[in-house]
């Protein structure tokens, strides 16, 4: 750690020199291995500032924003597929009834697409906020009044994009697709090695920063070894934070635990909490569509009912299965089990049953 003024590292950049920065702390952006940009962290009051708790906890913010501006662009994508495709409907007037329903299908393609997408922003927009929020607590140490002020900022905008997503999310949810038809996504499979224990103790790091109830411990429950296998790190991840997102919902005390095990026939992971639990008669209902367990108490988050859903679905990509164990009043356990050898994305198996 150096001063940016005196070093010679930084005698040809502008910016430095311009606005008299002092320390300086850039982390890329990275998604599926492409560099999408990068975030600065700037100092003019003092030098060597930034640590490496600053670095470990920006790094963990720039990978969840590489997360959400890839969805974004995927999100862009989309909707150009859609202008496209209604702009062909209008030369085609001929067969108007045909085109009338391709075009009524489009627009279900992406509200489905919309709510899918809201609700995977929900979480890491969560651990964003957790994190700022215990930047501005001087919970990793003390701020400077600029670093509070802009730290502060910081949470302010990310509250913001939270209120708006839950908003985007609650339009673009109330609608679900008809009976017999799949959910409009497309939903990518891109399989690679994984070493399970590296990858549970990344996501428990990023987890430790959800907003947890007072009375609330969050743990790791793992061995230290375990059989490697090819998954989809983006879309298990995206599952784990579902099911931790639950737990956070429905768990005022006790714990949640985040675990992993070996088994003969794959790998299983899963969430546990001493949250409210699930009735025995929505057990088999939990992971449809919309549904939501009745009964929860007013200190719960408001949902609509698709995060079980999706995760079924992602799961199902692997060719594993997922399910869940509860007792009304002492918490739940769900758990899912990935075959040693991942599913062939062009053979697809079909949502396991709950």
């Amino acid at each position: 750690m150096v001063d940016a003024l005196d070093s010679p590292e930084y005698s040809n950049v502008t910016s430095v020199s311009l606005l008299r920065l002092r320390s300086v702390m850039c982390v890329p952006l990275i998604s599926r291995g492409q560099a999408l940009g990068a975030v600065y962290l700037e100092n003019r009051a003092d030098a060597a500032v930034f640590g490496q708790r600053d670095l470990s906890l920006m790094t963990i913010f720039a990978n969840q924003a590489a997360v959400l501006i890839e969805a974004a662009l995927l999100r862009a994508t989309l909707e150009a597929r859609v202008q496209e495709r209604t702009a062909a409907l209008s030369t085609a007037r001929e067969d108007a009834e045909r085109n009338w329903w391709e075009a009524l299908r489009a627009n279900e393609l992406r509200t489905s697409f919309l709510a899918d997408l809201t609700h995977d922003l929900r979480a890491p927009l969560s651990v964003a906020v957790g994190a700022a929020s215990m930047l501005q607590d001087e919970m990793f140490g003390p701020l400077s009044e600029e670093q509070r002020d802009w730290n502060g900022r910081i949470l302010q905008a990310l509250l913001h994009v939270s209120a708006l997503t839950d908003q985007m999310f609650t339009l673009t949810s109330s609608s679900p697709p008809k009976a017999g038809e799949a959910r409009g996504t497309s939903l990518t499979f891109r399989p690679a090695p994984v070493d399970p224990v590296a990858f549970l103790n990344q996501l428990y790091q990023v987890g430790r920063a959800l907003p947890w109830a007072k009375g609330v411990a969050f743990r790791l429950e793992l061995p230290s070894q375990l059989p490697g296998l090819p998954l989809d790190g983006v879309r298990i991840r995206q599952v784990l934070f579902n099911l931790l997102s639950n737990a956070l919902k429905f768990t005022r005390s006790g714990q949640v635990t985040l675990y992993a095990q070996a088994r003969q026939d794959g790998l299983l992971m899963g969430v546990r909490d001493t949250g409210i639990g699930i009735p025995t008669d929505q057990l088999e209902h939990i992971f449809k569509r919309h549904h939501q367990v009745k009964g929860a108490p007013e200190t719960t988050l408001p949902g609509a009912g698709l995060g079980l859903n999706i995760s079924q679905e992602l799961v199902a990509l692997h060719g594993g299965t997922i399910w869940v164990e509860s007792t009304l009043g002492q918490g739940a356990d769900f758990k899912f089990l990935l075959p040693w050898q991942a599913a062939s994305s062009a053979n697809l198996p079909g949502a396991p049953g709950a």
